[in-house]
């Protein structure tokens, strides 16, 4: 679950399906795909600017945003 919703997260932010907000619905659609399926996310909210702009500027990919999951994933 948690690698699906590093897919998601991923390609949310690299593909701008929208015109703005591509980040941000990035992040709050991983926290809901998470949430209806068993699990609760906790993070700061610079963690959450760090991986936003990491994947935006290529440093991290899925890989990288999965481990960044489940080191803050916990189920429900």
């Amino acid at each position: 679950m948690v690698r699906q919703a590093a897919t998601l997260c991923f390609g949310l932010i690299k593909n701008h399906p929208w015109f703005g907000g591509n980040k941000r619905t990035a992040t709050h659609l991983t926290e809901i795909f998470l949430y209806l399926n068993g699990y609760g996310l906790v993070y700061e909210l610079v963690e959450i600017v760090e991986l936003v702009l990491n994947v935006e500027s290529d440093v991290w990919k899925t890989d990288e945003i999965e481990v960044w999951l489940r080191d803050r994933v916990s189920k429900i």
